[in-house]
């Protein structure tokens, strides 16, 4: 695999969905103290990861001599432009301290559920944390230790979920699926 360490201008989308999702303050904070880098995979156009600037010669280094298949932090993937994030990205940024956005909280049913590669219902929804808007990429989060445990791609906005509660129908699906922690016990060829 091909280490490539891109320019601003091809990482926009991973720098706008940052921002979107947890403030301009860690936008910079990551531009400032990390490099990022992609490698081409299969599934996805390419694999983005963040590396402390302080290993970034090594790791120049080391691609020269051998194929790198990643360094430091998977944060998520570069597919037609697009960013998808990954679940180390969101607790990379819980672990800095950071505001987290762009989630849902699961309850424990939702959980299991979701980790068993189906879509999130809103029966199984604790709390949306904003920002977050239908068609948007979102971290699932366990609600015993916010960890990460997917990512989604919301189906309804927040703004309809008090509706939809009202009118009774709360098994229908909120979070639609992407790829959880279970997804590379199921598929281990999918992030290669």
């Amino acid at each position: 695999m091909k280490l490539r360490i891109c320019s601003l201008s091809e990482l926009r989308p991973v720098f706008n969905y940052i921002t979107r999702c947890f403030g301009s303050d860690v936008s910079s904070f990551i531009n400032k103290e990390y490099t990022v880098f992609t490698t081409v995979g299969s599934r996805f156009q390419y694999r983005v990861f963040l590396l402390d600037k302080s290993c970034t010669s090594t790791l120049a280094k080391l691609a020269r001599d051998s194929r790198v298949c990643g360094a430091g932090i998977l944060i998520g993937w570069l597919h037609n432009n697009d960013f998808i994030p990954s679940t180390q990205l969101f607790d990379f940024i819980r672990r800095m301290g950071h505001r987290i956005g762009c989630s849902i909280i699961a309850k424990e049913q939702g959980v299991k559920a979701f980790l068993y590669g189906n879509d999130l219902l809103l029966a199984s929804l604790e709390k949306v944390l904003e920002p977050a808007e239908r068609g948007w990429y979102v971290a699932v989060l366990d609600s015993l230790d916010m960890v990460a445990i997917g990512i989604g791609k919301l189906l309804v906005s927040p703004q309809e979920i008090p509706m939809l509660i009202r009118e009774g129908r709360m098994l229908v699906p909120v979070v639609k699926n992407v790829f959880d922690l279970g997804t590379t016990v199921r598929y281990e060829e999918i992030f290669y």
